[in-house]
C-alpha cells in the first residue's frame, strides 16, 4: 500500500485548520520529501513563511501515520494555539499513537483529553540535503554573445554556440565562436586589415548552485585559426596562422524559467602563439592578453 498523496496531506491539513483565525494571517509553504528508513520512513519537511525556511525531520514506523504527523506539524505551524485544543476545528478527535507498552493507561471511569503525535525536537538548524539543492545532472545548450578588448584591434563583436553539462559542482563545456575586427593606420587611408578568429573552446567551471542560480570560476584552452585580409596586410608566418590559447574567468547564471537560462561570463584570454600581422610595413597587430564579455541565453534540462 502506497503512501497517502500530497492532496490527502493538504486535506487533513485543511480540516484541521478549518476555522482557525491564523489561517489568513499566515501564508505558508511546505515542500517534502519521504524516504523508507531501517523498517521505517522517513520525511524530511521544509516550512516556508515570512520569516523564512525552517526545516524540521519526521520519522515513523509506517507512511500513514507520517502522512498525520505531517499534516499536524504543517497546522501547527499556521497556527500553534493548535496544540492545546483537545480536537482539531473541523470537530474531528486528533489521532493518537499507539500508547507504548508498560505505560498505564487512564483508570476506569476517567477521560483523558486525546493525544498529540509525538514528535521529535525541531531541527531548524539541520536542513535536510533536499532543501534548495538544483538537479544532480543538468545539460545546457545555448547562444552567446560576447564583446572583446584587446583579442583583435579594436573593439571587437562575436558570437557563438555552446554545449554543456552541469552537476551542482561542476560545469564541462564545449563552445564554438567567431570574433571580428578592422584595423586602419593613421596617415594611410587606404591601408586597412579585416580580422577574423575562429575557435572551439573545451571549458570547465567550479561551481557554488541551487535551483535558481549558479556562479564560480572557470578555465578553458582555446583551438582554432586568426586570419588577416586588406591591402597590404602579410602574416609573414603563414596566411592563417593556428590560434592557441587559454582563458581564465568567471560565470554566472540565472534560472529565468523551468527550461531557460541566462548566463554571463568575464574571462582574461591568453594566447599561446603570437604571429605577427604587418601592414604597410608596420607591425599591426600581435595578440596580447585580453578581456572578453559575453551574455548567454540557453535551454536547460535534466
Amino acid at each position: 500500500m502506497g503512501c497517502p498523496s500530497a492532496p490527502e496531506v493538504t486535506r487533513e491539513v485543511d480540516e484541521l485548520v478549518a476555522s482557525s483565525p491564523a489561517v489568513a494571517a499566515a501564508p505558508l509553504m511546505a515542500n517534502a520529501s519521504v524516504a523508507s528508513d531501517q523498517g521505517g520512513f522517513v520525511l524530511n519537511l521544509a516550512l516556508t513563511d515570512g520569516d523564512g525556511t525552517h526545516f524540521r525531520r519526521i520519522d515513523a514506523p509506517t507512511c500513514d501515520e507520517l502522512a498525520h504527523a505531517t499534516a499536524l506539524v504543517v497546522a501547527l505551524a499556521i497556527d500553534p494555539a493548535l496544540l492545546s485544543t483537545h480536537a482539531d476545528p473541523g470537530g474531528a478527535v486528533a489521532r493518537a499513537p499507539a500508547q507504548p507498552e508498560n505505560v498505564p493507561g487512564p483508570a476506569a471511569g476517567t477521560s483523558q483529553a486525546p493525544q498529540a503525535f509525538a514528535l521529535p525536537a525541531p531541527a531548524w538548524n539541520q536542513p535536510p540535503s533536499f532543501s534548495n539543492e538544483p538537479p544532480q545532472l543538468l545539460w545546457r545548450l545555448g547562444l552567446v554573445e560576447s564583446v572583446a578588448f584587446g583579442t583583435l584591434p579594436g573593439v571587437n563583436l562575436g558570437t557563438g554556440l555552446f554545449g554543456a553539462l552541469q552537476t551542482k559542482s561542476f560545469r564541462f563545456e564545449l563552445a564554438a565562436s567567431s570574433l571580428s575586427g578592422t584595423a586602419t593606420l593613421s596617415g594611410l587611408p587606404r591601408a586597412s586589415a579585416d580580422f577574423r578568429l575562429y575557435r572551439a573552446e573545451p571549458k570547465v567551471c567550479w561551481l557554488i548552485a541551487n535551483a535558481s542560480y549558479a556562479f564560480g570560476p572557470c578555465s578553458g584552452l582555446e583551438l582554432g585559426w586568426l586570419s588577416g585580409n586588406g591591402h597590404g596586410v602579410d602574416a609573414p608566418q603563414q596566411k592563417r596562422p593556428a590560434w592557441v590559447g587559454s582563458n581564465h574567468g568567471a560565470l554566472a547564471e540565472l534560472r529565468l524559467t523551468s527550461s531557460s537560462v541566462l548566463g554571463t561570463t568575464v574571462e582574461a584570454e591568453i594566447p599561446w602563439v603570437r604571429d605577427r600581422f604587418i601592414l604597410a610595413q608596420r607591425i599591426l597587430f600581435q595578440p596580447a592578453v585580453s578581456l572578453r564579455i559575453g551574455v548567454s541565453l540557453a535551454a536547460g534540462w535534466q
